[in-house]
């Protein structure tokens, strides 16, 4: 089929489209024309057609518009009979005008463009809008003319463009975090490398984005396998045994790994999240990574200070009850073979109970899970682990028994058992055994 043959084809697929439309003309065209008359004319049924087209249409000849619709009217803001005496490429933005003219060019001379293409129009108001035109070679008036179809596609191109500016700010994000990070589409598709990955792997982005077949997993690992950014699209997923842990939160995957860097074994800490549109569908998904070698490194440090730590407050708990037993103990057996009257004794006693709890590790229990019983409430509770009634705390301490219910009361709220039938000398017994 040639050009021209081709031309006409086209040309009459656009007007059965349009004829299909016929039934639904407005209100307009059934008031001002009898509808019987208009089939009987073919000219002004072609006419109506042409006339209230969903689409602006429009014959161009000599670089002059030759026939425009009302359509073309509603986009431009140029009645018929003005449009009619402006060259029509007045009506291209400036920075499009090349390109059409030699679309137009070489349309008239035979050869094959492009049938649908959008560009920029400039319109009365001296607003810019986008269109979308589909073009034809015909005879008018017995000499080559254009026809053309144009959409307004204005609205669409605000929305492509707004997407387009979204995903370059996402990318300029992406590209400044200070973690290495990258992105994939659902098909796993890299769509983001930023400079910190770069840095990391030795690989540009120009590289990396747009590959798949994880291709990232071999920048990583060595091998072409799914990594945790897969996992979080896909959770079935199986990953390196190089990830140590994971935590899962909702739509987000964490876990530490391992991998090889300029010839040594380094820690990442690992965090992958999908990403979604709008309406909440899953696009694809993002993945950072932090170097967590050195605080893994200082961890390892830090417990072995706390061991050593431990060993010192072993070696000086030791030291101090070798010194209660050589150093104090023989002289508390000496006052209790002297003759002592009875509250001397008591004392003696009440002293050689207390050494024996600072020698016992019931003492650094009760006051590390209670630091905030004061030195007398302390004093109280160890004698009633003792066994001493309250009579007995009272005649020790030296203080009245009032005193020592209050004490006991005190001791009771502290410890949570106010409320509580619990017996206080059973637990404290029940607390050195813990």
């Amino acid at each position: 089929m040639d050009l021209k043959q081709k031309s006409k084809a086209e040309l009459l697929a656009e007007v059965i489209k349009l004829r299909k439309r016929i039934g639904r003309l407005d209100k307009k065209i059934r008031e001002n024309v009898q509808p019987e008359k208009a089939f009987q004319n073919p000219m002004e049924l072609t006419r109506l057609m042409l006339e209230f087209a969903n689409d602006a249409i429009y014959v161009t000849q000599d670089v002059f518009f030759k026939f425009v619709n009302s359509k073309f009217t509603k986009i431009t803001g140029y009645l018929p009979e003005e449009a009619v005496k402006i060259p029509a490429i007045n009506f291209i933005h400036p920075e499009d005008r090349s390109v059409i003219e030699e679309r137009y060019l070489m349309r008239m001379r035979g050869a094959e463009v492009p049938n649908l293409y959008p560009h920029r129009i400039l319109c009365k108001q001296g607003d810019m809008k986008w269109i979308e035109v589909s073009s034809v070679m015909i005879t008018w008036e017995g000499r080559p003319a254009q026809l053309s179809f144009m959409r307004d596609i204005t609205e669409r191109k605000t929305a492509e463009n707004a997407l387009k500016q979204s995903e370059q700010l996402r990318a300029d994000i992406i590209n400044f975090l200070p973690d290495p990070t990258f992105a994939i589409d659902k098909q796993g598709r890299i769509t983001a490398w930023n400079h910190a990955m770069e840095e990391l792997t030795g690989i540009p982005s120009q590289e990396m984005i747009g590959k798949s077949n994880y291709e990232y997993g071999l920048a990583f690992y060595g091998e072409r396998k799914p990594i945790l950014i897969d996992k979080v699209i896909h959770p079935s997923s199986v990953v390196s045994e190089r990830y140590l842990s994971f935590n899962r939160e909702k739509d987000f995957l964490m876990a530490e790994a391992e991998m090889t860097h300029h010839g040594k074994t380094v820690s990442f800490w690992c965090k992958a999240g999908l990403m979604r549109d709008n309406s909440g569908n899953v696009i694809g998904a993002i993945e950072s990574l932090r170097d967590i070698t050195a605080l893994k490194d200082m961890n390892a440090a830090l417990g072995i200070l706390l061991k050593k730590r431990e060993n010192d407050i072993k070696e000086s708990e030791e030291k101090f009850m070798l010194n209660i037993k050589e150093l104090v103990l023989p002289y508390l057996l000496k006052l209790k073979s002297a003759k002592l009257d009875m509250p001397h004794k008591v004392n003696i006693e009440i002293i050689e109970k207390h050494l024996a709890e600072i020698m016992s590790p019931f003492i650094s229990k009760l006051t590390s899970r209670y630091s905030q019983f004061s030195p007398r409430e302390t004093q109280v509770v160890s004698l009633i682990r003792s066994g001493m009634t309250t009579k007995e705390i009272a005649r020790a301490l030296n203080i009245s028994t009032n005193s020592v219910d209050i004490h006991r009361q005190n001791i009771r709220k502290k410890m949570g058992f106010n409320k509580k039938k619990v017996n206080i000398r059973t637990f404290l017994i029940s607390l050195e055994n813990d």
